[in-house]
């Protein structure tokens, strides 16, 4: 009886007590397998990669009163009384919020706690009129005032009141109340003449145009992803020249690798559209809030989602391994016959049972 080296260049199959050379028989499958790899590789990073920036606008990004470094030596230890007093501190900063406008992030300002959102209200209806009136005048140009009011700089935008700058305010940068002011006149100087802007009938053409070639791009990727989830749903195998057993094996190898694509692919339509519709509300002032509101409220769903996936990507792919386990383990030419169709049937009992139990599990 010959014995064949593993690291032999063609690989043998064992039938009927006869060696067979399956080197071209395999050859195809091999490059099947492959490819098939990398295409589950390529649409898994798609995916990823257009997900991350959804989750990542939704995240509040850390501000000056939120992020403090503490350095500890082993040296000089801080005391039981310091980290009272660094929690007693923590606990005394007053809540902040934002201000937004067009679906953008203005500026913070912070109160005491059942001050802050009146407070937040009140700012939210000046700038509201503010903006109205100056949307509605013909002209171009703003006039943004700060004045001291009571020993406090106040802001004025064409001698209407915005709001005024307290102590508090300033403590979140870290400056006094009259350089921030002077800061906070600017940004809401820029915010206004850009949001007149981009109500102009010029901006909005051609923000319509991007946003019809955004979808339109959307629709017809879409269609071409749902063209190659019917053939890959519709893909068989034939091989004529591999016995039944192995027929049944690659045929569960393939299926379970077509459900992963498929499920892919699912979820890289699904995301594609969110992008473009999310794309798409950004580029008008009227439809970025929706922007904002579907980016808060996807983020938890996006984040339970990527778990679901990566755990029934993570099972599916268990099956390939253990199959592949499993007739690298049934072809070997060292055993008699008999002695291989004893371990064929310990390995499928062991399979079988392997696997209901996961299912139960799962």
């Amino acid at each position: 009886m010959s014995i064949l080296p593993p690291a032999c260049e063609s690989k043998h199959i064992v039938n009927n007590g006869k060696i067979h050379n399956g080197k071209q028989n395999y050859k195809y499958r091999d490059c099947f397998s492959r490819l098939k790899f990398w295409q589950i590789a390529i649409v898994t990073w798609g995916l990823i990669s257009i997900t991350s920036p959804l989750i990542a606008q939704t995240a509040t990004p850390p501000t000056d009163t939120q992020s403090s470094s503490t350095s500890i030596t082993f040296k000089d230890p801080p005391s039981f009384f310091s980290y009272l007093s660094r929690l007693a501190n923590f606990a005394e900063k007053p809540p902040t919020e934002w201000i937004w406008f067009d679906g953008r992030r203005l500026f913070q300002v912070t109160a005491l706690k059942d001050y802050l959102p009146k407070r937040v209200e009140q700012i939210k209806t000046n700038l509201e009129q503010i903006s109205n009136a100056y949307f509605q005048s013909d002209r171009h140009d703003l006039q943004v005032n700060v004045v001291a009011v009571n020993g406090s700089p106040t802001i004025e935008v064409n001698d209407q009141y915005l709001l005024t700058v307290t102590k508090l305010d300033a403590a979140l940068l870290g400056i006094d109340p009259a350089t921030w002011a002077k800061q906070l006149s600017k940004i809401v100087t820029e915010a206004l003449i850009r949001a007149k802007q981009e109500r102009q009938p010029q901006f909005l053409q051609r923000q319509g145009v991007i946003s019809l070639a955004i979808m339109l791009t959307v629709t017809i990727i879409n269609w071409l992803l749902t063209k190659l989830r019917w053939r890959i749903h519709s893909s068989q195998i034939s091989d004529s020249d591999l016995s039944t057993t192995d027929i049944a094996t690659k045929k569960q190898y393939q299926k379970n690798f077509q459900a992963i694509e498929e499920r892919l692919l699912f979820y890289f339509q699904i995301t594609l559209w969110l992008g473009g519709i999310i794309g798409c509300s950004n580029l008008f002032p009227y439809t970025r809030p929706l922007q904002v509101w579907l980016l808060s409220g996807l983020n938890i769903p996006l984040k339970v989602g990527l778990i679901i996936l990566g755990t029934y990507l993570t099972i599916r792919l268990s099956h390939n391994l253990i199959d592949r386990f499993v007739s690298s383990i049934k072809v070997n030419p060292l055993l008699s016959p008999v002695a291989s169709e004893r371990s064929h049937l310990r390995i499928a009992t062991i399979l079988v049972q392997f696997k209901e139990s996961r299912s139960l599990l799962g």
